[in-house]
């Protein structure tokens, strides 16, 4: 059972409501935060804060991540050990991945990874409460 169903099923049950309605409702939310975090650098969530993408900060992480791959791929061409270097490697190409979503955030082109969370539905409609 992941965190969403597990959470699904508690809310509904304390508040005696159907599993899918409160589902619908999480899915409206979630898209919602998806959609404002593609155009805004901020955003508020009643009750849990307010979460602000620094883009200063954000260069400076690309910097620290451009340098250590030049480290890692130095290494690697100084290296007489295989395992080493294909370790490195893998280091290097997952490093690739955080830096092109995090350029890719920079420019608005953001794609969350609610990391288990279902995809939200592409219809609102009949869900009470939608805009």
């Amino acid at each position: 059972m992941t965190h969403k169903d597990w959470f699904v099923k508690k809310l509904a049950k304390s508040l005696n409501v159907s599993e899918s309605l409160i589902d619908k409702i999480i899915r409206h939310q979630f898209d919602g935060f998806v959609t404002a975090s593609r155009t805004k650098d901020s955003l508020e969530i009643s009750g849990m804060g307010k979460f602000v993408f620094r883009r200063p900060g954000a260069q400076r992480k690309l910097d620290r991540m451009d340098a250590q791959i030049r480290e890692f791929r130095n290494k690697i061409s100084n290296s007489d050990s295989e395992v080493k270097i294909q370790t490195w490697n893998d280091v290097i190409d997952t490093m690739l991945i955080k830096r092109q979503m995090l350029i890719n955030r920079m420019n608005h082109e953001f794609d969350a990874d609610l990391r288990g969370v279902e995809k939200p539905s592409g219809s609102r409609e009949g869900i009470e409460g939608a805009d």
